[in-house]
């Protein structure tokens, strides 16, 4: 079993951690480039989260071309077993959210 540290060194090489941004610096830098207030921005991109969630709630997909599909993915019930309680149970049918981008977002090295 990987300990906390050792995934975060494995991840670091992956990802570099200290550039993951948040929703306050998207709601800042939202703000900073249309020109609006931050107390705007903020309502702005809480409307759009919301929005989002709600659609894919309802099994719904979203198009936005030229960023990508948020849809989501039916998972069959499968048997599982917890190890902790040695007990075997069906998780039930479920639906996971995924996102795919599209082919014109490019990652810079």
């Amino acid at each position: 079993m990987l300990r906390r540290h050792t995934f975060k060194i494995i991840l670091q090489g992956l990802i570099n951690l200290k550039e993951l941004h948040t929703k306050s610096k998207l709601v800042k830098k939202v703000a900073k480039q249309t020109g609006i207030p931050v107390s705007i921005s903020k309502q702005v991109i809480d409307g759009c989260f919301r929005a989002i969630t709600e659609i894919l709630e309802d099994n719904e997909d979203i198009v936005i071309h030229g960023f990508g599909k948020f849809f989501t993915k039916k998972h069959k019930p499968k048997k599982v077993k917890d190890f902790a309680r040695d007990e075997s149970f069906i998780l039930p049918e479920r639906y996971m959210p995924r996102f795919k981008f599209s082919k014109n977002i490019k990652v810079k090295e």
